[in-house]
């Protein structure tokens, strides 16, 4: 299926080997962990990223984007964290090695945090702008 097809909850060892986890699969601790972390960067990164295609039309309060980029840097955090996956047993004995889906995620690690300092400053922006309304009204 489209979730096979994308590569979640299967992994290609050092060696070549493909592997799918199975429904009988056993998790380790820091394996489970990792996979927890894989989706919670997905939902929080899915979540920033519907904010800023709605702030295309509607004008949101600076408070919605000191949100975001808390969201960001947590993001940013749990996408690190899925590298927890190389203190399961399997990797200990040396069949995980960082391949392209490892360095896209420490490169999506990166981009989450410059995503999340950039949004900082959308919030100066909208908050600079506030106040400025604000001082007008009065």
């Amino acid at each position: 299926g489209v979730v096979d097809y994308a590569g979640i909850y299967c992994w290609r060892s050092a060696n070549g080997d493909d592997w799918k986890y199975g429904e009988t699969f056993v998790y380790s601790s820091e394996h489970e962990f990792a996979r927890k972390m894989a989706l919670a960067t997905t939902i929080m990164g899915a979540t920033a990223w519907g904010v800023y295609v709605l702030a295309s039309c509607i004008r949101f309060p600076p408070a919605l984007w000191l949100l975001v980029s808390l969201t960001l840097v947590a993001t940013c955090i749990c996408e690190g964290l899925t590298f927890k996956f190389f203190d399961t047993d399997w990797c200990q004995t040396g069949n995980c090695g960082l391949g392209t889906s490892s360095k896209c995620g420490i490169s999506a690690c990166v981009f989450w945090g410059i995503s999340s300092i950039m949004t900082c400053g959308i919030f100066k922006d909208a908050q600079d702008r506030q106040n400025q309304n604000d001082q007008e009204e009065d």
